[in-house]
């Protein structure tokens, strides 16, 4: 018996959660160590840069959430199965 395991897109949303997470993360920590270097960072930049950038870490955030929302709702779970 071969036995195979069949890809699902849980690791696919997965990473994309996980991407979504690591951006989110590294604008923060960008964030807290810019506000602390005035001379070097202009944290107003900074900001208009997030402005700008927000409607796509919304749009992730909430693909992400709609998404899990609507497995919930079906009662799937996002496990690979064997076969």
């Amino acid at each position: 018996m071969d036995n195979t395991v069949t890809v699902t897109k849980t690791k696919v949303k997965n990473t994309a959660k996980n991407m979504t997470n690591i951006m989110i993360c590294v604008a923060f920590i960008v964030g807290v160590i810019g506000s602390f270097m005035k001379t070097i960072f202009d944290m107003d930049a900074y900001v208009k840069f997030l402005g700008a950038f927000a409607p796509f870490v919304i749009a992730l955030i909430v693909s992400i959430g709609g998404n899990s929302a609507l497995s919930k709702y079906k009662g799937t779970t996002n496990e690979s199965t064997t076969t």
